[in-house]
């Protein structure tokens, strides 16, 4: 094994470690990306925005299901961090990762956010995939990734499209991904914007 990737890796949290809790996983994400903080402020903002939606938009959610959807939301670029040289899709690197240390939970929400079975398929890697999503929490963690820009803003979807065309090309793998994955998106837009069942004539 390449020793130099090893050493880019963050050490695995002590058993001791709390890992439901936000902060832990804060000063973690720091110490990851801190050769890509644009990263950071990436995963921070989906998480943040989730959190900001728990009175609001996402109040119909039970507080389980919310608690997990925040940290899927902070978590869900982990894999970026393991894997730096992309040999597998992140998703996948990151539940795997998330699923060893007990976030059973979260890491089929990492798994799959933004296309990652799609990415998967055309890597010949489908056969890596061995979770499954709450459909609900995935589409809205999916709609918060796709309006937050790689470096942070809440953006619109046009807007992270174009962002992601100049990154990759018109014609990338990204960009197809990208596409293949505003069905799920724009479902968690809906989402977002559910009443509750009392309310519902």
């Amino acid at each position: 094994m390449d020793e130099s990737r090893v050493a880019r890796r963050p050490r695995l949290l002590a058993p001791r470690v709390e890992l439901r809790d936000s902060g832990t996983w804060l000063h973690w994400l720091d110490e990851a990306f801190r050769d890509t903080p644009a990263r950071t402020w990436h995963s921070r903002s989906v998480w943040h925005r989730a959190v900001s939606a728990r009175r609001h938009e996402l109040h119909w959610l039970a507080s389980d299901r919310m608690e997990t959807l925040e940290l899927a939301a902070l978590l869900h670029d982990v894999g970026r961090a393991l894997d730096p040289d992309n040999t597998e899709p992140h998703g996948f690197v990151g539940a795997r990762f998330l699923d060893t240390i007990g976030l059973h939970d979260v890491a089929p929400l990492v798994a799959h956010h933004s296309a990652a079975q799609i990415e998967a398929a055309d890597r010949g890697m489908s056969h890596l995939d061995v979770w499954q999503s709450d459909s609900e929490l995935l589409a809205i963690l999916t709609y918060l990734d796709r309006t937050t820009s790689a470096s942070g803003e809440p953006v619109t979807f046009d807007e992270r499209r174009a962002s992601t065309a100049q990154r990759y090309g018109h014609a990338s793998a990204q960009m197809r991904w990208f596409d293949e994955s505003l069905p799920v998106a724009r479902h968690g837009a809906t989402l977002m914007q559910r009443q509750p069942a009392f309310l519902v004539a």
